[in-house]
């Protein structure tokens, strides 16, 4: 009995995902302070020139998210229920928006109970 418990446990866990922790969005600011820095400090533009895009580009990817076909998502704004998005392209606030992405596909379980014949 207990063996069962476990397992429905596990697999209740993998239901809900949370996405967009807003480390992107970090890492992006970092990338573009980093990139002004150096190039005040040494004069060579390469740096500006590859870092500063590089910087841009993460910082935008933090703003989307993509929700997979199978997959419903709801949105919490400071932790209070926003709403609820549907499969595709969408936008959110870094670090201020919780995504959590539910699996909505069936699982098919095995009966785990051992049976005398």
């Amino acid at each position: 009995m207990s063996v069962s418990r476990n397992v429905n446990i596990s697999l209740a866990d993998d239901k809900v995902i949370r996405k967009g922790s807003g480390i992107q969005l970090i890492f992006g600011v970092l990338l573009l302070i980093i990139s002004v820095w150096v190039q005040l400090v040494t004069n060579i533009g390469v740096y500006l020139y590859v870092l500063l895009p590089v910087g841009i580009v993460l910082i935008i990817s933090s703003f989307l998210i993509i929700i997979n076909q199978y997959d419903r998502a709801v949105v919490l704004r400071l932790g209070v229920y926003k709403r609820q998005i549907r499969p595709g392209i969408h936008t959110r606030i870094p670090l201020i928006d919780n995504v959590l992405v539910i699996d909505i596909r069936e699982k098919v379980r095995g009966n785990l109970t051992l049976r005398e014949c």
